[in-house]
């Protein structure tokens, strides 16, 4: 049936943040450093419209602190380590961290290499049942998303590999080969998806729904699988002085090298690099190119960026 009330949502945002960094401590090859952060955001999804108002807000709230520690292992390596705790209302307690090591191969040449892990909660619109809304039409057909409260956070695994080059001050060369992996990525069935399969017809369209003989879509967030990216990241920067401040120009890249996503969970993930893929309406460029121009002075900076 057509919803008796009209939707309007709104999601309020509230962080708090207390940042701290000092020198703990020293070794014969340097200053061995700790910064740390603790935190805490508070966010609620509001239907200003509805007239029974019992289940609303929908509210989350995220404790948690954060460690990082540098720390030179050597004349020309360094050991970078971070760790980051939080606990949801919704998701319990959630760890993830991160390690890395920058080597200086040569004079103004470093060699860096990381790994890490992630972790991504569903917006509130996303896992709230009552969240019902239009967010699209036709003459014939409406669309509607509604929320999942089944709906599971994404994990993710990354690690990287770069150079970076800087013969002089003004100039300074950077590249990197990373590579992520996602499991339990968010996603919706696309309405071909939806009429092609009898199953999810039944369950995600309606035809004739409402008085004026309009048909209707229904998507709801699931977790699809796993996702897979792999490529190559590139800049150029040089920077001068100016009587104001300091201008740098920059050429900042991304080669993709792969770019696969499941369907649904179970499915061998399909290429969407250069290709658009119609069952998941994503397509991922081969080639990104981003030139940047700064002026930056002791009381502000203005950037242009041309994507």
């Amino acid at each position: 049936a057509e919803p008796s009330t009209a939707h309007e949502y709104r999601t309020r945002l509230q962080d708090t943040q207390l940042l701290a960094s000092r020198t703990v401590g020293e070794n014969q090859w340097g200053d061995i450093k700790l910064g740390t952060v603790f935190f805490n955001t508070q966010s609620q999804l509001t239907n200003e419209l509805a007239e029974n108002r019992e289940d609303y807000p929908f509210k989350r709230d995220n404790s948690g602190a954060a460690l990082e520690l540098q720390l030179p292992l050597w004349d020309r390596l360094e050991f970078v380590s971070s760790l980051r705790v939080e606990q949801y209302s919704d998701f319990d307690r959630v760890l993830t961290g991160k390690l890395g090591a920058k080597l200086e191969v040569a004079d103004n040449t470093h060699l860096r290499i990381s790994t890490g892990t992630g972790f991504r909660a569903p917006t509130l619109a996303q896992t709230s049942a009552s969240n019902y809304s239009r967010f699209g039409l036709t003459s014939s057909t409406d669309y509607y998303s509604v929320g999942n409260p089944d709906l599971k956070p994404e994990k993710s695994r990354q690690w990287s590999l770069g150079i970076l080059y800087q013969p002089t001050p003004q100039w300074s060369v950077g590249l990197d080969y990373w590579a992520l992996g996602v499991r339990d990525v968010f996603g919706t069935w696309t309405d071909d998806q939806i009429w092609n399969d009898p199953t999810l017809r039944a369950l995600y369209y309606t035809s004739n729904y409402n008085s004026a003989g309009k048909n209707r879509y229904l998507f709801k967030p699931f977790n699809q699988g796993i996702m897979t990216k792999s490529g190559v990241d590139y800049q150029m920067r040089y920077r001068w002085p100016v009587r104001m401040g300091r201008v740098w120009s920059g050429l900042e890249g991304t080669y993709n090298i792969r770019s696969k996503r499941s369907t649904y969970p179970g499915q061998t993930p399909i290429s969407n690099l250069g290709n658009y893929d119609t069952a998941t309406g994503t397509v991922v460029a081969r080639n990104m190119l981003r030139l940047t121009t700064s002026l930056e002075s002791r009381d502000f900076s203005v950037t242009a960026h041309v994507n």
